[in-house]
């Protein structure tokens, strides 16, 4: 005999004083726990929640752009009694989802979703039960805001009282950057590299040029505030990322400096926990990326999505929050036939529809790497540079790596070119992903949303995953990449996911 399933949500709620209290609701009628459970004895599920989370989650808006997303969804709880009333003037904080077997311990339920709530709204009818819903936003939430929020008040030793910069964005940066004209914020020709440690600074330059300043010494405290470097030398202090310099500069200076480990896995672990994501919530998947391309991010108002889309976008993959809020990353790849998690046949599907159609492939990739923070033309740069090398360089934000095949593009006349600017700054690594990028995309795919019953294991498909789909009637039988997931848009027993391949 089947047992009966329920879902429970959990929401967060804040009262006008600052008071936080949870809201333990239900599906149906649950028994509370007992007083043994050792996660939740004696919980009390108030039953009515009508739409649990009708939430929908994916790994990229745009699979060729590899432009970020964040999952949305809805709950709705019944308020025919008016016992959610005084949530009127109260604000919404976290949410979490659960699903499972009724009278099963709390530890065998399975997470759906670890997110926030947003936008709540009371639905008052005088013939219909009046409901209570609220958004449900994943925690890629979080991203939403700049990676450097703070800004130079005026105030301090550094904080640009002397220097024209209060009031504006500090930089942030990670990893390996280059060409950046970094704020002067002390009278004595100290700039800020970075809002944040540093762990070297690789050049400094004058109109583009190499000024040849040799490091007096790296400082602490008061000890670099009263350092006098020598008009050859520079010193820092790469605990407060600054740089002080001995001589000053004739045009535009412009630094060069490696402020973190340049390893994908380390940035993007550094731009999350900036950002407010706990260092306990950077799953072992985002420390454990195998890429050893070398990457780097400077900001003064970007969001810290942007910065953290960029960076994966440098691998080919993405990081997104799984349902317990823990980030992983995906890296998306062409499916690999023996790897599939799961196999669904004609007696598994409910419902199959075509999303994009089949749209053409793309023929070029241009992968923008080694970015220039500071493009000079050629009135700005040192005289001695003009026709040089060097000169080039400054003159270009970018350098562009190029992969292309021209028989798809004229043997389909929409077939698409594709340009990601990302964090990459060596060439080889570039040129490595414009190849994988155009084989994954440079011949026809499909994509498909894919209606199956909501089951514990099929809860445990992530994105990213291979799994096989078997329709001969339909000529369809290979393995795709799931690319979302949707418990219950379709229905409260139901969960869609996306497939590519």
């Amino acid at each position: 005999m089947t047992k009966q399933k329920t879902f429970l949500v959990e929401l967060e709620v804040i009262a006008p004083d600052g008071a936080v209290s949870t809201l333990y609701c239900s599906t149906g009628v649950v028994r509370p726990f007992p007083p043994s459970d050792p996660h939740r004895p004696n919980q009390i599920y108030d039953p009515r929640v009508l739409e649990p989370v009708n939430y929908s989650t994916e790994i990229f808006a745009d699979l060729q752009s590899q432009t970020g997303a964040i999952g949305v969804g809805v709950c709705i709880l019944s308020n025919a009694d008016g016992a959610l009333n005084y949530l009127r003037d109260y604000a919404l904080g976290s949410v979490s989802v659960y699903w499972g077997e009724i009278g099963a311990a709390f530890a065998d339920y399975t997470q759906i979703l670890s997110g926030r709530a947003e936008g709540a709204a009371f639905e008052t009818s005088l013939t219909n039960a009046d409901r209570y819903r609220f958004g449900l936003w994943d925690a890629r939430r979080v991203l939403d805001k700049p990676l450097s929020e703070n800004k130079y008040s005026g105030t301090g030793l550094y904080d640009g009282s002397t220097t024209g910069v209060t009031g504006q964005t500090k930089p942030y940066a990670l990893g390996k950057v280059r060409g950046v004209a970094a704020p002067q914020v002390g009278s004595n020709l100290v700039y800020q590299l970075s809002d944040g440690p540093i762990l070297s600074v690789d050049g400094i330059f004058d109109r583009g040029g190499d000024m040849g300043l040799t490091l007096a010494g790296d400082y602490s405290g008061t000890a670099f505030d009263s350092a006098t470097p020598s008009a050859t030398q520079y010193a820092t202090d790469k605990a407060r990322g600054l740089v002080k310099l001995g001589t000053s500069p004739g045009g535009t200076v412009t630094f060069d400096f490696t402020a973190s480990t340049a390893t994908p896995s380390a940035v993007i672990s550094g731009a999350l926990v900036r950002a407010g994501v706990p260092s306990g919530s950077v799953g072992a998947s985002v420390s454990g990326l195998a890429s050893t391309a070398s990457v780097g991010v400077y900001t003064r108002g970007d969001t810290a999505g942007t910065t953290v889309e960029t960076v994966c976008r440098s691998v080919g993959g993405a990081v997104v929050p799984d349902a317990s809020g823990t980030w992983q990353a995906v890296l998306l790849g062409l499916p690999v036939a023996g790897s599939s998690v799961a196999t669904f046949t004609a007696w598994d599907v409910v419902e199959l529809s075509t999303t994009t159609g089949f749209p053409a492939p793309v023929w070029r990739v241009v992968v923008q790497y080694d970015r220039n923070h500071t493009p000079m033309g050629s009135n700005e740069i040192a005289q001695a540079l003009i026709g040089t090398d060097r000169a080039g360089w400054l003159d270009a934000e970018w350098r562009e790596a190029v992969a292309e095949n021209t028989t798809t593009r004229d043997r389909y006349p929409s077939a698409a070119e594709i340009v990601l600017p990302t964090a990459l700054t060596e060439k080889a690594d570039a040129e490595a992903l414009a190849a994988q990028l155009l084989a994954m995309h440079g011949v026809p795919r499909q994509s498909y949303e894919m209606t199956v019953e909501l089951t514990a294991g099929n809860l445990g498909i992530r994105m990213g995953d291979t799994v096989y789909l078997d329709l001969p009637g339909k000529s369809i039988s290979k393995h795709f990449v799931v690319t979302s997931v949707a418990p219950t848009t379709a229905g409260l027993n139901k969960i869609t996911f996306g497939l590519w391949g």
